[in-house]
């Protein structure tokens, strides 16, 4: 039956799964959302049900990306991108139906975005675990291992490197051809992958044509403001789909190159790896690709191309010291019920140790081998809480411009509270520095300074001007806004806070502003949120709903202390603390109790003085207006 897919996406329960593949997908994008998307999952069957009515009455039209350029190395970026959540839903949800169909065409030896392999769905439909679906918020876990029907990268990418070293031991061949795609995602052209999908599905045109419309909407304008029908937006999952589909010519070419068992195929997106059994049958195997890759209108990337024969391939295939770190990692993951011995800790931490020495001092960049362990690395110092690299990861974040490396370093270095004061010096350091830094580079430095245990002032000074000023890019100034929040504002900063709010015309920076005018006083809250209602841009009209029920709806109020305090930690608390200031000026007595009763109970949380402070001021004014 023509278009039968398209009609199972005007579903419910489809868009439902969708959300929560989004919202997993989300924690991975190179720019966050200021609220974590929680004023969309505050009122999700409202909005899912806005989103059914206008794919069922009207054309779809996506809206655009937000953008920001990634850093890839020290003079270089990539083009970073994350969709609005309604778009978002869509995408992911036509993944959901063409994902089967798309996963039985690759062969068994591409290993990226494959299904998982569970006999418990239906042949018809990937669904499981109906239930679970209802509950609009789930944990990241949760998500992964019922809802999302893709198998992870941290379980493809080491099947794939085994695949290929079992193949390289076992089965007698001799040279290794390695290539990478120059600048894939951005050269794919719209109009072959949307022939590439349909010679695959041909019965499901419309489904087709509603993605392809939307990845068209997100290309990256010309100069003039037209649009080029090439590049997928990077950083999500949508696109991973895409451009894994992408490479279906290939391979069925090499499913006609290596019959015979003259060679041996693998990829993974758009890493691809050949055994061979000479040198001669490798040339013919770059030449295959080559020519398959013209067609496609992409290009080998020449520095990463070539043949390896001996120890070059045990050089490619092989980092022993990466296989000895993440069996640590392994363990420590497992032990999780279980705390780990002194002396048992003691052992791993020299075994990680051991590895680590083997990467060279700073004073350069990392190459990408010595890259992949100094991540694992930190991983394991996580695991272990050990703050010994907290020096060296503040020295790697100058040195290495990678945004991977830049979280990891940031993460693990805020978790020690005694390091804070050399941390937050080293972060004011970089953000004064003359040299200058990415856009990406400062918001993460802002993104990191909130979660310190003590923020320099200087930090503070530097985001409240960094607010304001609005030649900076949005991101930059959305993390600025959320450092400010974490601190106790007077009335007079919220004043200015609400004049930059009403003449701001970007809707991250303005969503990031709700959350610091959430500590006005009662009366004023009451009408900043009135007037969140009234706003033109659906999003704000969104996060004031959200807020103005927690004031007024006392079952939604105890639902929002019930889900805040259950499995509460610092983090938590923080960045859910905009909400706490609406639910203490509620109206019902009942509400401000239980609030009241879950800060005496679970306030001791609060470590930081910043937040204690807060805890301590939203205590004392729940005390006042019960007794009053």
């Amino acid at each position: 039956m023509a278009h039968a897919l398209h009609r199972r996406l005007l579903s419910k329960d489809l868009l439902r799964r969708a959300w929560h593949w989004s919202v997993d997908d989300a924690r991975s994008d190179f720019i966050g959302d200021p609220l974590a998307y929680y004023d969309f999952g505050f009122d999700l069957d409202g909005h899912l049900e806005a989103l059914l009515r206008q794919l069922r009455h009207e054309p779809y039209r996506a809206q655009p990306l937000l953008r920001i350029d990634v850093p890839k190395a020290p003079l270089a970026v990539r083009p970073g991108s994350v969709p609005e959540m309604d778009d978002r839903i869509v995408a992911f949800a036509a993944i959901y139906l063409l994902a089967p169909a798309i996963d039985r065409r690759l062969p068994d030896t591409v290993y990226s975005f494959r299904l998982k392999k569970t006999s418990r769905w239906p042949k018809s439909m990937p669904f499981e675990d109906r239930e679970i679906v209802r509950f609009p918020l789930l944990k990241g876990k949760t998500i992964r291992r019922r809802i999302v029907l893709i198998e992870p990268w941290y379980k493809a990418w080491p099947a794939f490197r085994e695949a290929v070293r079992y193949a390289y031991e076992e089965e007698g061949y001799t040279h290794l051809v390695v290539s990478d795609i120059a600048a894939y995602f951005e050269n794919i052209d719209l109009v072959i992958l949307k022939g590439i999908l349909a010679e695959r599905l041909p019965r499901e045109q419309r489904l087709i044509n509603l993605l392809m419309e939307m990845m068209r909407c997100w290309t990256w304008p010309t100069t003039h403001g037209g649009m080029v029908e090439r590049g997928l937006p990077q950083g999500t999952s949508i696109s991973r789909f895409l451009g894994n589909a992408y490479l279906l010519p290939l391979d069925d070419a090499f499913g006609r190159f290596c019959r015979g068992g003259k060679a041996r195929y693998f990829r993974y997106m758009d890493d691809v790896k050949i055994l061979c059994k000479s040198r001669r049958i490798a040339r013919q195997a770059v030449l295959c690709m080559n020519e398959c890759l013209r067609y496609l209108h992409l290009n080998m990337q020449g520095a990463k191309t070539g043949i390896r024969s001996d120890e070059d391939i045990r050089e490619e295939l092989y980092d022993d010291r990466v296989d000895r770190v993440s069996s640590v990692i392994n363990e420590l993951q497992r032990a999780q019920t279980e705390p780990v011995g002194d002396a048992r800790r003691a052992y791993l931490l020299s075994k990680v140790n051991q590895e680590f020495c083997t990467i060279p001092q700073p004073g350069r960049a990392l190459e990408p081998r010595d890259l992949r362990l100094y991540r694992r690395v930190l991983t394991a110092h996580m695991q272990l809480e050990e703050p010994g690299l907290v020096h060296d990861a503040l020295q790697r974040i100058r040195e290495n411009s990678d945004d991977r490396l830049m979280k990891r370093c940031l993460q693990y270095a805020c978790m020690f509270p005694r390091r804070s004061g050399e941390v937050g010096q080293e972060i004011d350091d970089m953000l004064t520095s003359p040299e200058g830094l990415f856009e990406l580079e400062e918001a993460l430095l802002l993104e990191a300074a909130r979660y310190l245990y003590r923020i320099p002032t200087s930090l503070i000074s530097y985001a409240g001007r960094a607010m304001r000023q609005k030649r900076r890019h949005w991101y930059v100034r959305v993390q600025a806004a959320l450092l400010v929040e974490g601190t106790t504002l007077r009335k007079r900063s919220l004043d200015a806070l609400r004049q930059v709010f009403e003449h701001e015309p970007g809707i991250p920076v303005r969503r990031a502003l709700v959350e610091c005018l959430c500590q006005y006083p009662d009366a004023q809250q009451a009408q900043f949120l009135e007037r969140l209602l009234r706003d033109l841009d659906q999003r704000i009209c969104r996060t004031g709903r959200m807020l103005s029920a927690l004031r007024r709806d006392p079952d939604r109020a105890r639902a929002e202390i019930r889900f805040l305090f259950r499995n509460l930690t610092e983090h938590r608390l923080l960045t859910s603390f905009y909400r706490i200031e609406v639910v203490k000026h509620a109206r019902d007595r009942n509400v401000r109790e239980l609030l009241l009763q879950q800060l005496h109970r679970r306030g001791h949380l609060a470590r930081a003085p910043a937040l204690r402070e807060r805890v301590k001021r939203t205590i004392e004014h729940l005390k006042t207006s019960l007794q009053g």
